[in-house]
């Protein structure tokens, strides 16, 4: 799947991100379509990025986007 734009940040420089999610949790990450070179995490790759985002940004989240994070937990 493509990110859309206002997914990214100022900072981005990836000309057209992508990611791929599959079946056992894992993700794949990549700059560019059709690059070899990816980023691919495993689950505990993925919690392990998904914990630290949260720390940092927990307080960014408004209350219906806590809760849609949580519904998804259940």
């Amino acid at each position: 799947m493509d990110f859309e734009k206002d997914d990214l940040s100022e900072q981005n420089t990836a000309p057209s991100p992508w990611y791929k999610t599959s079946r056992g949790g894992g993700i794949d990450i990549g700059i560019e379509t059709g690059l070899i070179r990816i980023i691919s995490l495993n689950s505990k790759g993925m919690n392990k990025l998904v914990n630290s985002w949260l720390k940092t940004a927990v307080s960014s989240l408004s209350e219906e986007e806590k809760q849609q994070l949580k519904d998804k937990l259940k």
